[in-house]
């Protein structure tokens, strides 16, 4: 199978489609190879391989959803007990924050790299969109999901 992706935001910086092909592993797996530009090489167009596997989420309530900013740099996801928040808004480098959801003591997180400083945090953004966090969840059912 053959694929294009056409990136609103990158790590790296770069808004150069990613063409890959796809090749079903003995194991499950699915080994994508193609080329794209590598910043590390000058931009120059690289080979490349990457193994996708499928992971099932933490535990956690069964919906999930995904939100772009209208400025369309930032995006929010959630699925079960898993938070991922990605964002390049203007003047700010890419930065990106991973939670998890821990029963015992709530949000933790899981990794940060790039300037979080604007990142949405979980804390906060479920609110604001009108979602109750895990916390509350838990109390009103009386610990269940």
């Amino acid at each position: 199978m053959q694929c294009r992706w056409i990136k609103i935001i990158d790590s790296l910086g770069s808004s150069e489609p990613d063409e890959g092909t796809f090749t079903p592993l003995p194991n499950g797996d699915d080994l994508e190879t193609g080329s794209m530009p590598c910043a590390e090489s000058g931009n120059a167009v690289t080979e490349y391989e990457e193994v996708w596997r499928k992971l099932c989420p933490s535990p956690g309530p069964e919906h999930g959803w995904i939100l772009q900013s209208v400025a369309g740099k930032t995006f929010l996801g959630r699925i079960g007990g898993g938070y991922l928040a990605l964002s390049e808004e203007e003047g700010r480098r890419f930065g990106a924050r991973s939670k998890e959801w821990d029963p015992k003591n709530g949000w933790k997180v899981k990794y940060a790299i790039g300037d979080v400083e604007g990142v949405p945090s979980f804390a906060g953004t479920g609110r604001a969109l009108g979602w109750r966090g895990f916390l509350e969840d838990r109390r009103e059912s009386g610990g269940l999901w």
